[in-house]
């Protein structure tokens, strides 16, 4: 596995792995059970997790506890990470703009494409065009991308923060005594 092989032994100790939401990466070790498993299977579950239940409860209302406890559920790229000391850091869903990585990657695309201008090329000079260009990536490549993603979390905070500022404007007041009197149900009202 590329992870183990290549990733975990050359990077420092105790370093943060940021990754998207790529199916590879989530896939779930320990998975809580849905509706198309029997019974049996999600009350195996629960045994395995020591969860308290009670067996003889429907199907739906085993299914409920196991939502309730659905952070027990784990990721195996975690596991694999934990225990060579490292953490891992999930993006948001369809926030790649936070990944400085993309910025490398666009990079590295772009100058294989630059190189690989004839179609007749075989995959070993493709492969060794790739390699140049990931080896032409310098530290100050890196830093770069990483400014330029802590810009991006600084606009996506400011808007944040803006929302919210607006959002704390608009209060809703139920039974407002200032509502009309001919009103028979409980009055919405915007300050």
């Amino acid at each position: 596995m590329w992870l183990e092989e290549q990733l975990l032994p050359n990077i420092k100790k105790e370093s943060l792995i940021i990754i998207n939401n790529a199916p590879y990466h989530s896939k779930i070790i320990n998975k809580v059970p849905t509706s198309s498993k029997r019974k049996a299977q999600i009350i195996g579950w629960l045994v395995l997790n020591n969860i308290d239940h009670d067996p003889s409860v429907t199907k739906l209302e085993l299914l409920m506890i196991c939502q309730r406890h659905k952070e027990i559920q784990t990721y195996e790229i975690d596991e694999i990470t934990a225990h060579y000391g490292h953490k891992v850091f999930r993006l948001p869903p369809y926030h790649c703009i936070f990944n400085p990585i993309e910025l490398i990657w666009a990079q590295v695309k772009t100058e294989i494409n630059k190189r690989n201008s004839n179609s007749d090329q075989s995959l070993k000079i493709v492969e060794k065009i790739t390699k140049e260009a990931v080896d032409h990536v310098t530290p100050q490549h890196w830093q770069n991308a990483m400014e330029h993603v802590k810009r991006i979390e600084e606009v996506y905070r400011a808007k944040d923060s803006a929302f919210d500022k607006l959002l704390d404007e608009f209060v809703f007041h139920l039974n407002d005594s200032t509502t009309d009197d001919s009103s028979d149900g409980d009055a919405l009202t915007l300050d």
